[in-house]
């Protein structure tokens, strides 16, 4: 695949895994520190980062697992969707977990963030409706008053 993910424990990871992937020079995007997610019996998890590499090319499970065993990562899984990874690492689309700041991610090589997380299109239609719906509450018949 050419796109891949895995999780990185700061109690366990090298104290130079960052400067290890730059030197990589590939695409990468590193989540915030996942410090407050919990499980389902409410405990908190150990803090972790999720971290999405991206390439031009397709890599094997092999090569990735080199990368993940010098870091002392986990194990790498493909990822299905690079949209879907980073609205996840921010918990956009989970209402019951705590919400991360785009701006404590840590991003390389070019990967454009702000694209990735632009609304979906039932987001926007969502946000159409909720206007719709304040126009009509607040009696508003001209553009000037809105």
């Amino acid at each position: 695949g050419r796109n891949w993910t895995f999780v990185l424990y700061p109690e366990s990871a090298k104290a130079e895994w960052l400067e290890y992937l730059k030197e990589l020079h590939i695409q990468f995007v590193v989540s915030p520190l996942h410090d407050r997610d919990t499980d389902t019996e409410d405990r908190m998890k150990k803090e972790h980062y999720h971290i999405l590499v991206m390439y031009e090319g397709n890599k094997s499970y092999e090569q990735i697992k080199i990368i993940t065993e010098e870091l002392n990562a986990t194990i790498p899984q493909i990822a299905g969707s690079v949209k879907g990874l980073v609205r996840y690492m921010l918990h956009m689309d989970d209402p019951n977990k705590f919400k991360y700041q785009k701006e404590d991610m840590i991003v390389y090589g070019g990967v454009d963030v702000d694209e990735l997380l632009k609304k979906t299109t039932t987001d926007r239609y969502k946000l159409i409706k909720e206007m719709i719906e304040f126009i009509d509450e607040q009696g508003i018949v001209e553009f000037k008053s809105l």
